[in-house]
């Protein structure tokens, strides 16, 4: 059973890189607890000596209060783990994640002890809790509920759990609760019978639980590769697999991963028991029930005492044989009372956790119904902004909202010299007269995208009205920046055009007004009277001109 557990008096203020130098090594402990139980207890414990010691802030020694507990769940001392967990606990911090990773690691301390009511019902407390955001959070909860139900039997709806576990690890990009995921997929798929499928998906995973490090994984994964093999009959090839499991065994007793160790010895007895070989099995099953009866697992106690009685059975020591298939009846008669009795209220937690399912499928499609209408506000109100500040031909700018922009940006301090061009095509007339007033929308449509492509995305262009134009240019080096603009755009404009929906090409040109700052003078109406003026004047000098404003008073003597 691989469960997920959390894995995370005042002095003077400790200096900012006393508490980041904790935070490494909280973090550094929490990596190293799937690769290396030991060395994660050293450097969790060291952390929360610090964390204890320093002024820390509740948050992060809560986290090291829950770092120090998951290796002491991983070594079955449940005891100290639930001791850490409810100090967590106790500092209410704001922190959901937090919260949640303690609720987790007490239901992984409950589920290990056989009390599936309090697991599951910690489970469902976690799952109230976690935040929406806490994705590994809900990743490590969900792994927790489907190991509820592969202890209490419920294999198929254990493999459910364990499944969305695995995708949503494949969605985070997490090596390690993917693999911890499909070393409960293997368990829950051996359970249904699958052994065939169980072997093809230890092969495909085994080598990369090894890659990683992850040497439970990889105990769990030749554990019941040698239980799928005898199970299919291919007792050479569980021999063979067995012999590659010994050593494993031994990494698992230093890293003190008793349950997975005890197991894995119950497998070596039996596989020397399917050989025909008593006097070999007696020794694993021994240390087996050893460590089980040391570390309160009973389940593993209940199996090796089993196997045991077969040892001396097949060797016709009759006498111990039926003591300790006594011993083991009674064991597995009192855990069988023990189940019935953890099932009955595990039920009512069942029922619980699907109306909760039920619950947040109906508070996701609702919030799923209020996004759509947020984001059809959103639109609509976009809509209604763009038709009220822009001219619904073009999509350029308004009359008004150009006023408006062109004034705020008149008004920003240390503004640098600024211009209005003013542009009246010439030759839309005859264009709309000939070739309809469609044509024409299609011409000051282009003739708009022109203006645009010219321009930076700093200046401001506007449709006034008709065929007339208007373009505020800001942070001018030099007055004359804005007639080489304005000659640019003329230029532009007079190129031929080609009307969509006829093919026709026909040519326009424009007459452009330039008033400058602060010449032409200071404020946005006087601006644009003097650019009024100046594109009157191109009219008048014949057309297809650039005209700039120059007060009265600077004009060449006639």
């Amino acid at each position: 059973m691989t469960s997920s557990g959390g894995g995370g008096g005042r002095a003077d203020p400790a200096p900012p890189e006393a508490h980041a130098a904790l935070l490494a090594q909280l973090v550094a402990a929490e990596a190293a607890l799937d690769t290396d139980p030991a060395r994660s207890q050293a450097l969790a414990a060291g952390a929360l000596a610090q964390a204890e010691a320093l002024d820390t802030d509740p948050a992060l020694l809560a986290r090291a209060l829950c770092t120090a507990a998951a290796p002491a769940l991983f070594q079955n001392r449940y005891t100290e783990a639930q001791a850490l967990y409810r100090r967590a606990l106790a500092l209410e911090v704001p922190d959901a994640s937090l919260v949640c990773r303690a609720l987790s690691g007490l239901g992984a301390c409950a589920l290990r002890q056989g009390d599936y009511a309090r697991a599951l019902e910690l489970f469902l407390e976690g799952l109230r809790r976690v935040s929406p955001a806490d994705t590994f959070g809900r990743l490590r909860l969900l792994n927790n509920v489907g190991l509820v139900h592969t202890e209490l039997g419920d294999h198929a709806l254990a493999l459910q759990a364990h499944e969305q576990v695995v995708a949503l690890a494949e969605e985070l990009g997490d090596d390690t609760h993917l693999l911890t995921g499909v070393s409960n997929i293997v368990m829950d798929r051996y359970a249904l019978g699958e052994y065939a499928r169980t072997l093809a998906l230890i092969a495909a995973q085994e080598e990369s639980a090894r890659q990683a490090g992850l040497r439970h994984h990889a105990l769990v994964f030749a554990t019941y590769r040698v239980l799928c093999l005898l199970h299919l009959g291919r007792l050479d090839d569980a021999q063979v697999a067995a012999h590659a499991l010994a050593p494993a065994v031994t990494q698992a007793e230093a890293a003190a991963d008793w349950d997975t160790a005890a197991h894995a010895l119950t497998v070596l007895g039996q596989v020397a028991l399917a050989a025909g070989h008593p006097g070999e099995a007696r020794a694993p099953l021994n240390a087996a029930l050893a460590h089980a009866r040391h570390w309160g697992l009973r389940a593993r106690e209940c199996e090796a005492l089993r196997l045991l009685s077969e040892a001396h059975r097949q060797r016709e020591d009759w006498r111990a044989a039926y003591e300790t298939l006594a011993a083991h009846h009674a064991l597995e008669r009192a855990l069988h009372a023990e189940h019935l009795d953890r099932r009955a209220r595990a039920l009512r937690d069942q029922v619980q956790l699907e109306r909760l399912r039920r619950e947040a499928e109906t508070q996701r499609q609702q919030l799923r119904a209020l996004l759509e209408d947020h984001n059809t506000l959103l639109q609509d109100r976009h809509a209604l902004v763009q038709q009220a500040s822009h001219d619904p031909l073009t999509g350029l700018l308004n009359r008004a909202q150009f006023r408006a922009r062109a004034e705020a940006l008149l008004a920003q301090p240390g503004q640098a010299e600024c211009a209005v061009v003013f542009l009246d095509l010439d030759g839309f007339k005859p264009v709309n007269d000939t070739h309809g007033h469609a044509a024409g929308d299609d011409l000051l449509v282009q003739v708009a995208g022109r203006l645009r492509g010219d321009l930076r995305g700093a200046d401001l262009v506007a449709r006034l009205g008709g065929d007339e134009f208007a373009v505020f240019l800001t942070r001018l080096r030099h007055p004359g920046d804005a007639q080489l603009v304005a000659a640019k755009l003329l230029d532009t404009l007079s190129r031929p055009y080609t009307l969509s929906r006829t093919g026709a090409t026909v040519h326009v040109s424009a007459s452009v007004g330039v008033a400058v700052t602060p010449q032409a003078g200071p404020d946005l109406g006087t601006l644009q009277r003097c650019a009024d003026e100046a594109m009157y004047a191109a009219k008048r000098q014949g057309r297809r001109q650039v005209c700039l404003y120059v007060p009265a008073e600077e004009a060449p003597a006639p």
